[in-house]
């Protein structure tokens, strides 16, 4: 049997009584990965991974902006991290369509992130 590891931001399964090995006998730890700390670009790898995750899980637009926002907690330097891995995964997949809407939904997220403070420069 084949376990897969749990994605960012997503409680592990519980095990079924039906499986068999080693999976069947670990406790569940029904922890979230936590988001590092003050580290840049570590930050940058979370967001990008979890965007990508929940976009692979077939999460809505809507939803996954909602939880890079909340992640990113007001650093665009993160979102801008993010933003860079996706457009090298896309030169390394151009015609993989994950990959596209990982882009553009971080670029739009990019966007909002920075919109407070351009509201505060023109104020």
């Amino acid at each position: 049997m084949t376990t897969v590891a749990p994605l960012p931001g997503r409680d592990t399964p519980h095990a079924s009584a039906t499986e068999e090995g080693p999976a069947a006998t670990a406790a569940p730890t029904h922890r979230r990965p936590k988001p590092p700390g003050d580290d840049p670009a570590a930050q940058a790898s979370w967001l990008f991974g979890l965007t990508l995750a929940l976009l692979s899980e077939g999460a809505p637009d809507r939803t996954v902006m909602a939880e890079v926002l909340a992640e990113a907690a007001g650093r665009p330097r993160a979102i801008e991290g993010a933003y860079g891995r996706a457009v090298a995964l896309l030169s390394e997949f151009p015609d993989g369509t994950l990959v596209h809407r990982t882009v553009d939904l971080l670029a739009k997220a990019l966007l909002r992130s920075r919109r407070p403070a351009r509201a505060a420069e023109e104020a």
